[in-house]
C-alpha cells in the first residue's frame, strides 16, 4: 500500500484498490464550510464556524472568514484569516454549541 500525504486537508490518502471504497472526509476546497479547533482537547463550545476564501502559497495553510455578521452568503465581501489546515475540520458545529458572540445581535 502506497501513503501519500493530502496536502489540501491535511491527511492521508492510500491508493490501495481495496480501501478505495472507504469514506474519506470532503475536501478543503475554497468555499468549504469548515470549523476551527483552537487547540487540542478543546470543548466544542470553543470551535468557530467558517468558510474557506482561499488557499495561502504555503501549503498548510489557507484564509478563512469567521463571523462574517450572519451574511454568509457574501463571506468573499469579508477579510479572511490566515489558518493553520490541521486546524481546520470540515462542516460547521450545531450553531447552540459554539461561542456565544457568534449569535449576539447589535443593538
Amino acid at each position: 500500500m502506497i501513503v501519500k500525504p493530502n496536502m489540501i486537508s491535511g491527511s492521508f490518502l492510500t491508493s490501495n484498490k481495496n480501501l478505495n471504497s472507504m469514506p474519506r472526509e470532503p475536501k478543503l476546497i475554497v468555499g468549504a464550510k469548515v470549523h476551527y479547533i483552537p487547540f487540542t482537547g478543546a470543548h466544542e463550545s470553543n470551535y468557530e464556524n467558517g468558510i474557506i476564501k482561499s488557499m495561502c502559497e504555503d501549503p498548510g495553510f489557507c484564509f478563512v472568514v469567521y463571523h462574517c455578521a450572519g451574511d454568509w452568503d457574501n463571506y468573499t465581501n469579508y477579510t479572511g484569516q490566515r489558518t493553520a489546515i490541521e486546524q481546520l475540520k470540515y462542516g460547521w458545529v450545531q450553531k447552540d454549541q459554539t461561542l456565544e458572540h457568534e449569535e449576539t445581535k447589535v443593538r
